[in-house]
């Protein structure tokens, strides 16, 4: 159902436009190595992979999408360039300075120990190299809101958004300095749109071959519906973060 609204092998909405809006600041190219966090079902590692020449290494929390990310992967012959591997974003640890690069999509949310996360990250970049993510950060002290509330209380895991300044603060401390940070709110809440009346226009093409759709858009859309709701509280956001790792003085 996901794919019906977002594209094929896309699990988020924002289509190829996002993702080049993503990575773009990572300038990658052949022979770098970028990491992909929360890959889904690679569809952004795939097109990462074949757009830029450079080997992209997806990680996946949910061992269902892991494994099929991998065999589409494999099925396009980009096993090597584009694998998709299941870990924890939680715990995970690759090879230290082993990246050039790391991007991730509004895939942190679910993670509750950011600095951990940032830490596990930094460690594994290259002096130098950059992080670029989207994700939902709150705006203002707490989230203690009705609004916030009722969006955590729906979400399929326990939700964990903290303030923009938080955020900054913790890729300080990790030998981060941020190059950029921009709101891209309006961008992600009309993406949400397209994506459901795109949805319904195909559906309502299928006539009654589409029957068996209906109670599955209707799940996915509830809980879309209540991030598209919360984004226009104006509580949170979606922002857009471009960091480097910190030069280390000689």
């Amino acid at each position: 159902m996901a794919e019906l609204l977002f594209g094929p092998s896309m699990i988020t909405p924002g289509g190829p436009d996002a993702v080049h809006a993503l990575v773009e600041p990572l300038r990658l190219e052949t022979g770098h190595t970028a990491v992909e966090i929360g890959a889904g079902l690679g569809g952004i590692t795939r097109l990462v992979a074949e757009e830029t020449s450079a080997r992209v290494v997806g990680i996946e929390a949910d061992p269902v999408l892991a494994e099929e990310a991998m065999r589409r992967s494999a099925d396009a012959g980009l096993k090597k360039q584009a694998g998709v591997s299941c870990y924890s974003l939680d715990t995970f640890s690759l090879k230290p300075r082993s990246a050039d690069a790391v991007y991730a999509k509004e895939s942190f949310l679910f993670v509750e120990d950011k600095q951990y996360l940032f830490e596990r990250i930094a460690k594994i970049l290259r002096s130098q190299a950059r992080l670029t993510f989207t994700d939902f950060v709150l705006i203002g002290p707490d989230s203690r809101s009705p609004e916030i509330a009722i969006w955590g209380a729906h979400e399929a895991f326990p939700i964990h958004v903290i303030p923009t300044d938080r955020i900054e603060s913790l890729l300080d401390s990790v030998g981060f300095d941020l190059i950029d940070r921009y709101d891209m709110t309006d961008v992600y809440r009309e993406a949400i749109l397209k994506a459901f009346a795109s949805a319904a226009q195909t559906l309502k093409a299928k006539g009654s071959a589409a029957a068996g759709y209906a109670e599955w858009l209707a799940a996915e859309g509830d809980m879309w519906k209540r991030r598209a709701t919360v984004l226009s509280t104006g509580e949170v956001q979606v922002q857009h973060f471009h960091a480097q790792v910190r030069r280390v003085a000689d």
